[in-house]
């Protein structure tokens, strides 16, 4: 599944880049460089996992949690992305851009520390994750950045949402298109914000439960639930929202 995820970021890269137009760096291609490093990590987080793999857990986990680092700041450039349409470039580099970065870069440096402390500890990976405190540190951190993003996209979503039907143009586009476009929005906002959540409250349920190693499901039904499905089907969806490489993800704001 994330291989087809990583082949699938990987050409709509190459749509957003060639020909290599504009800002080199432009916001819509550091989101696909994210997607296909998250794709790609995540491959080698799961390939880990088998039986017969090369890879080590502790490898393999450094991997994941870089990859779910990629996948969040992925999220929060599109929340950057949305809060632009909607507000002036001054506004939303003073509004959303310093939450963003507050939240996102200390995930990511607590993600930096958790990596390290588990490639120096000379503990094998099962037994770092139950002696270790900064391992039951990043069972917070990490639903904190999930849900800060998850109802960011919310709060954005349903106010591009709000926007859209006031716009001049609105009225002149077929019901059946009206219908389609919104639920496209929806949709994506509602995977993303469920998903986010979701993984956020498992994790936290997990920490609730350190001690008793139960995590109160069956083990395929937990890995669905907290890494297959709430990490797959939103980068699916933002990849689907920013598939358009000359237009903007919404129609800007009227007059």
């Amino acid at each position: 599944l994330f291989g087809a995820v990583l082949v699938l970021a990987v050409w709509r890269l190459l749509v957003h880049c060639v020909p290599l137009e504009g800002r080199v760096l432009s916001t819509r291609r550091v989101f696909h460089v994210l997607v296909v490093l998250f794709a790609a990590l995540s491959t080698v987080y799961f390939y880990s996992l088998l039986p017969a793999s090369v890879v080590s857990l502790k490898l393999g986990y450094a991997c994941h949690l870089l990859a779910m680092g990629a996948e969040v700041v992925a999220c929060s450039l599109v929340i950057v992305l949305w809060s632009g349409t909607l507000l002036s470039e001054e506004s939303a580099r003073f509004e959303v851009v310093p939450l963003v970065v507050l939240v996102d870069g200390a995930y990511l440096a607590y993600v930096v520390v958790a990596t390290v402390d588990m490639t120096r500890s000379g503990l094998s990976f099962d037994d770092w994750t139950q002696a270790s405190p900064i391992y039951r540190g990043l069972l917070i951190a990490e639903p904190v950045a999930l849900g800060v993003n998850g109802v960011g996209m919310l709060v954005y979503g349903a106010r591009i949402a709000r926007r859209l039907t006031a716009h001049p143009a609105w009225e002149a586009i077929p019901p059946a298109q009206q219908r389609k476009i919104l639920q496209r929005l929806q949709l994506t906002v509602a995977v993303c914000c469920v998903c986010f959540c979701l993984r956020s409250a498992l994790e936290v349920f997990l920490l609730v439960r350190f001690r008793s190693d139960g995590r109160g499901l069956p083990l395929a039904a937990w890995w669905w639930l907290s890494n297959f499905l709430p990490t797959i089907l939103p980068a699916v969806m933002l990849l689907y929202t920013l598939r358009r490489p000359d237009k903007a993800p919404l129609p800007g704001p009227g007059p």
